[in-house]
């Protein structure tokens, strides 16, 4: 912790190496703004941001026609994919 995030680095297996930023809000905080205090934090690492949860990692490495049928994709999937979907 940083006093203002919580990180914590994930090893799944399968899927790599994770780490996860947590920011806990309450009803006051301006949400965009947190998350781009969190993009700030890590902009120097060289991460890819993906904003769905291991689950949908899972299932878009191994079997891509049902991670298409959840809820969460990668922001890159929504383009291609759900053309029309609002995000």
């Amino acid at each position: 912790t940083d006093g203002k995030f919580n990180y914590s680095l994930h090893n799944v297996d399968k899927l790599g190496e994770f780490i996860e930023i947590e920011f806990m809000a309450s009803e006051e905080d301006d949400i965009e703004k947190a998350k781009d205090g969190m993009r700030e934090k890590l902009k120097n690492l060289k991460l890819k941001l993906i904003t769905a949860g291991y689950t949908e990692v899972y299932w878009r490495k191994f079997n891509f026609d049902l991670y298409l049928q959840g809820r969460y994709l990668f922001e890159e999937d929504y383009a291609k994919y759900r053309p029309t979907d609002k995000k």
